[in-house]
């Protein structure tokens, strides 16, 4: 079961701004930063599943790659633990 953590659960809310979505095809990682650019974003917020970095870099990670590539801040947001 998914479950987000409470305090990214209302940051749609706690905002005055307007909230969307946007739908591409290709990589995630060329896209993401592509489309961050074109929007001129200033917070990327991306999750992490919890593999290990040595795992993200052999696999490509999206958010290793957008840490070290996305043209604006990134926030990583850790799994919530099951408990």
């Amino acid at each position: 079961m998914l479950r987000l953590d409470p305090r990214v659960e209302t940051w749609p809310t706690d905002r005055a701004d307007t909230v969307g979505s946007i739908q591409v095809e290709g990589d995630p990682r060329e896209k993401l930063v592509e489309l961050a650019g074109r929007v001129d974003a200033k917070l990327l917020v991306v999750g992490r599943r919890g593999t290990s970095r040595l795992r993200g870099v052999w696999t490509g990670g999206v958010t290793s790659y957008l840490v070290s590539n996305g043209p604006a801040t990134v926030a990583v947001i850790p799994p919530v633990s099951a408990s």
